[in-house]
């Protein structure tokens, strides 16, 4: 299991990394609907080809679940990064000081953005990026450079589309709101009885998870319909952790329900928090687009 929304450092100099209200700037270089073929070797993962300045391409994975981009020592050395700050990340081991670089332009194909800042993975971080020694993972894609940009995440067709900056995909709208400097996407549940108001849960929509997380026990009331036996680790660039999983039934996204869904249950979170990670893979394809404040999922 993985679960890969780990970037939430805390800088102790320098102009902090992009907030997630950044979106309300137009996007730095909006196209009309380029697409960017993806590759996935297992679900959770979406790695695309980007290129910083004027090298690369390098392997990158796109994380929605992310609120920072992040990038290797190597890539910084590669790229001539300049160091502008430290910051303290927080890993299963501890407390971990890492540098924060300038990068040069980033882009992914026609979509492209300047002004970034990047934290510098510790040695451990970075090489759980890449399972395959052979195609490493050289950084990760957050919400400071996605949120600029609306795009569609294509499962079927292991594409993302980019879309001009107004652009709204069809169907049900789920509605996205900035928190903590990451997005997260309202969920309306069935009302309970007639007449009573409709739930709201909030997940953070997430390409970088491969299973259904749940901050806590108290968030999967009304959703865990049974406890599975044993532990799992649940595994993030910020180190592994035991966690409990379950089978959650009746979680409603849009247009569809989730039933039988394996969640791992971490340790509860503070009371601001969202409920948990929503992971995006299971479903056939997912438009996001933080400056209309929209999330559009189709079903599988």
């Amino acid at each position: 299991m993985r679960a890969d929304v780990v970037l939430l450092v805390s800088l102790t100099a320098l102009a902090p990394p992009g907030r997630a209200d950044a979106a309300d700037a137009p996007p730095v270089a909006p196209t009309r609907f380029a697409s960017t073929r993806f590759v996935s070797t297992r679900p959770g993962e979406i790695v695309v080809p980007v290129t910083v300045g004027a090298k690369g391409p390098f392997r990158f994975l796109l994380d929605t679940g992310s609120t920072h981009t992040a990038v290797t020592d190597a890539l910084a050395t590669a790229v001539d990064a300049v160091p502008v700050a430290r910051t303290a990340m927080r890993t299963a081991a501890g407390t971990v000081g890492c540098l924060v670089v300038a990068l040069p332009v980033v882009a992914v194909d026609a979509a492209s953005a300047g002004g970034l800042t990047a934290t510098v993975l510790p040695p451990a971080a970075a090489a759980a990026l890449g399972r395959d020694p052979g195609r490493g993972i050289d950084g990760v894609l957050g919400q400071d450079f996605l949120a600029r940009f609306a795009f569609t995440i294509d499962y079927r067709r292991m594409q993302i589309v980019w879309h001009d900056p107004d652009y709204v995909a069809p169907g049900p709208r789920l509605t996205l709101v900035p928190a903590q400097d990451r997005w997260l996407v309202e969920l309306p549940q069935p009302a309970k009885m007639p007449g009573t108001p409709a739930p709201l849960r909030r997940f953070v929509p997430d390409s970088g998870a491969d299973t259904l997380v749940l901050f806590g026990e108290s968030r999967g009331a009304g959703l865990i319909t049974a406890w599975r036996p044993g532990t799992s680790v649940l595994g993030s660039l910020a180190g592994d952790c035991t966690v409990r999983t379950a089978t959650v039934d009746g979680l409603r996204v849009g247009a569809t329900t989730l039933d039988g869904q394996l969640a791992a249950v971490v340790s509860s979170r503070a009371p601001g928090d969202p409920d948990g990670l929503l992971p995006l893979h299971l479903f056939a394809s997912v438009f996001f687009s933080a400056r209309r404040r929209a999330l559009v999922i189709e079903p599988q």
